[in-house]
């Protein structure tokens, strides 16, 4: 079975689009939103279209020139050959070359195909997680603004009191508008990010969307280890270097094609002096058509594909050294943004215990309003540092996923 196959069924079996109606209310996970991606995205539709175009022409590129049928209208004595059907054999392997030629195009379709699948995939990832984390973002703004509010109520009952100043009561006020100011500017960058990822599903701009309160721990779910070492032999196969290889082999290719340009050919033809006069010249003959010489078009165009074809070996081995040195930055990344996430998820809780004790003894009047601001912003900004990691990691993990040759189907994507 070949790769474009066992593709189509991946695609179609684990990757199955769920209808708008069914999952406009429910839980958007990342698989469901990839399925979308790819059913619907116009770079995939595109390079679709360019494999079939290539594997139509591959199915006809080995056949035999086409015949030709003359026909004459003479005055005077007509040559035997002013009607004729004529075949023209090619003799050198021109009719072989061409079909190995023009499968090696498909074959370099059929991967390019898999890696617009990757980049769609990439991109769909990003947005989503990008979604994801401005969504939580404008939980934490609101979030904010209620305990900025809770606040300015106990300054309140302060200032009735008259424990605090009007001056201090005021300045608390202040925040609340700030914190007001926060989730306008929070919302507004999280309906951004929900445009992005709706455009990329093929939905509507303005669609609601309903994403995980968390999209998992750093252990959930299949995924690279990030400590493990990336297996040499997957990473040569992803489909951008697969699909330099065959285009090295389709360049190949056509250099030696283009060398038999100026070989002979056999002629067959049938041929008749007038089609419908008796004592007319007729028969059959075998002609040896042979080329005299060349003025120089046929050898330069062998030159110029012969050093199209070296090139693309050379492309190949840049990708190769590419491929590479992005697997391995993804690997780094990837542990970079792990430790991250550990670190923060260790000070968040501790943060989290800070802030409301603060805001209990600005009640109790043990603590300054200032005192109270400063703990919740370092909570508030551990949160979002917290938030931002997360959203770092599962991108990273992605990505080395892609990077280092994993595959698309639905068990394998982390």
């Amino acid at each position: 079975m070949s790769r474009l196959l066992m593709l189509g069924l991946a695609m179609a079996i684990l990757w199955t689009c769920p209808t708008p109606a069914a999952a406009e209310d429910s839980v958007l996970t990342l698989r469901d939103a990839l399925s979308r991606a790819l059913a619907s995205n116009p770079d995939v539709h595109a390079a679709r279209l360019r494999l079939e175009g290539a594997r139509a022409w591959a199915e006809g590129a080995g056949a035999l020139p086409n015949p030709e049928l003359r026909l004459s209208g003479t005055s005077g004595d007509a040559g035997e050959d002013s009607n004729a059907l004529i075949q023209r054999l090619e003799i050198a392997g021109q009719p072989g070359l061409r079909g190995r030629q023009a499968r090696a195009e498909a074959q370099a379709r059929q991967h390019e195909l898999e890696q617009v699948c990757r980049e769609v995939v990439r991109r769909t990832g990003a947005a989503y997680y990008g979604s994801w984390e401005a969504s939580r973002r404008r939980d934490v703004a609101e979030e904010r603004l209620r305990l900025a509010e809770e606040l300015e109520k106990s300054s309140l009952r302060r200032l009735e009191l008259g424990d605090i100043s009007r001056n201090e009561h005021l300045r608390i006020e202040l925040e609340t508008a700030r914190a007001q100011a926060g989730l306008a500017e929070a919302g507004g960058e999280e309906g951004a990010a929900r445009v992005r990822l709706n455009l990329l599903l093929g939905r509507e701009a303005g669609a609601a969307l309903t994403l995980p309160e968390d999209p998992g721990s750093p252990t959930d779910g299949p995924g690279p280890e990030p400590g493990t070492e990336i297996l040499e032999e997957r990473l040569l196969a992803r489909p951008d270097l697969e699909a330099l290889r065959a285009r090295a082999r389709a360049a190949s290719l056509e250099a030696e094609l283009a060398g038999r340009a100026g070989a002979p050919d056999l002629e067959f033809s049938a041929y008749r002096s007038r089609l419908f006069s008796r004592g007319t010249e007729q028969g059959i003959q075998l002609s040896l058509v042979v080329p005299l010489w060349d003025w120089g078009t046929l050898g330069a165009a062998e030159s110029r594909l012969r050093r199209e074809a070296e090139a693309s070996r050379a492309d190949l081995e840049a990708g190769v050294l590419r491929a590479r040195s992005e697997s391995e930055s993804d690997r780094q990344l990837l542990l970079a943004a792990r430790a991250r996430l550990e670190v923060l998820a260790g000070q968040l809780e501790r943060f989290r215990k800070l802030s409301e004790m603060a805001r209990r003894g600005y009640e109790a009047g043990l603590l300054s309003f200032v005192e109270v601001l400063d703990t919740q912003q370092a909570f508030r900004q551990a949160l979002l540092d917290h938030l931002s990691a997360q959203a770092t990691w599962h991108l990273a993990r992605l990505d080395l996923h892609l990077s280092s040759g994993g595959g698309l189907s639905a068990e394998e994507i982390p």
